[in-house]
């Protein structure tokens, strides 16, 4: 398309469009400040206590950008029609991606980054839209539409850098912050085991460079589910100072990411399943029973020998190691008192169910081996309803310091 001279009304013209691109471009740099120091007083983005969007959302932006990108191209070469096609699919596409924002929870209500993010889009939206009036309406071989359709093109893509690329954390830096802000104290900046408030803890924090887990209801040597961390962090270990955590699901999967990459052996040893409840072969209505058979099984299989005539028992946990082999300081422990002591991982609610687990599963490191599989259902089940018999009345009892 050859250029015409320009005459007064069109310089005229070029000059008022330069000043409204000009002036349009001021404020959405003063809306990218205002993002930044946003976006850069919070660790992870968008903020964890927020709504945040789909995994799949940045399809929707990607979309966009490919749709934009060729409609300037294709005005460009003086393709009307295909650049007004190319441009409504623009519209449609960003109409599409806030539908699925709105339904994830994301909305200009719902905190920071919904409200930043709605802003830019409907402002940058309703451009779009005075752009292809223009281009169809008045005269689309008209110099200034070609340039405020270029420019509306344009600011998109830095929008979408700063927005989609550059905007949002990954799944390790948010894990990274969460970590930091919850966990690095007591299990420290290295996942060692050593923060600051670790000294004097009994038992120890866990050193997640060596990943033994007691309480994952996974057989050694395989390390525990995803889940299996997630249920410790949100309900805690009784009678330790792991606490339940009350955070978001986002930051419960992604300081679990984390904490795997402090060892190898998350990728070369792999994770199990956890031991599931089989089908409870007395139920309620037999619980005596199972009891008084439970009974017998606990004294016959030797559990009395650790838990009633208690004494230290050697673990592979190590509190100082002075070479990658050899442990300078190693952890020795006493079998809970079933009747009185606090069980880490058994909660109320679901005691029943969770002393099966943890009596099928083991516990990794001690010296309690897995029974699943070596015992019959029916005596596993006999011992939870045992055990939990045993806890019925504490009456005397006091909080020993077991370190289990």
């Amino acid at each position: 398309m050859t250029s015409e001279p320009m005459t007064k009304n069109d310089r005229t013209s070029f000059i008022g469009m330069a000043v409204f691109l000009g002036g349009w471009t001021m404020l959405f740099v003063a809306l990218l400040f205002v993002w930044a120091d946003v976006r850069l007083s919070s660790p992870v983005w968008p903020p964890s206590n927020e709504p945040r969007p789909p995994l799949d959302y940045r399809t929707w932006p990607a979309v966009a950008t490919v749709l934009i990108a060729a409609s300037s191209w294709m005005l460009a070469r003086g393709r009307l029609a295909a650049t007004a096609l190319l441009g409504t699919g623009f519209v449609a596409v960003q109409l599409a991606g806030l539908s699925a924002l709105w339904r994830a929870g994301v909305t200009p209500s719902s905190g920071r980054y919904g409200s930043i993010l709605y802003t830019f889009l409907a402002l940058h939206g309703l451009h779009v839209v005075v752009g292809l009036a223009g281009l169809v309406l008045a005269r689309a071989t008209q110099r200034n539409w070609r340039l405020f359709w270029h420019f509306v093109g344009g600011v998109w893509l830095v929008l979408f850098a700063a927005l989609y690329l550059a905007g949002c954390s990954n799944e390790q830096t948010r894990g990274r912050a969460a970590y930091q802000q919850y966990c690095r104290p007591c299990h420290g900046e290295n996942g060692d085991g050593h923060g600051f408030s670790s000294v004097g803890l009994r038992p120890p924090p866990r050193d997640f460079t060596r990943p033994l887990f007691k309480f994952g209801h996974t057989p050694a040597p395989l390390l525990p589910p995803d889940a299996a961390l997630e249920r410790i962090i949100r309900k805690g270990l009784n009678g330790t100072a792991m606490l339940p955590w009350d955070v978001s699901d986002q930051e419960l999967h992604d300081v679990v990411q984390y904490i795997k990459t402090f060892s190898p052996d998350w990728r070369t040893v792999g994770q199990g399943q956890e031991v599931v409840p089989s089908p409870d072969p007395f139920g309620a209505a037999r619980a005596a029973e199972a009891t008084k058979h439970g009974d017998k099984v606990f004294h016959e299989k030797g559990c009395a020998s650790c838990h009633e005539e208690r004494d230290l028992k050697p673990t592979d946990f190590c509190l100082r190691w002075k070479s990658a082999e050899y442990c300078d300081l190693p952890v020795r422990e006493l079998p809970p008192d079933l009747r009185c002591d606090p069980l880490r991982n058994v909660y109320p609610g679901t005691e029943l169910a969770d002393v099966y687990s943890t009596v099928a599963a083991g516990i990794g490191g001690a010296s309690m081996p897995t029974f699943k599989g070596a015992l019959p259902e029916e005596d596993l089940w006999g011992l939870a309803y045992y055990i939990r018999s045993l806890r019925a009345d504490q009456t005397g009892c006091m909080r020993s310091r077991t370190g289990q």
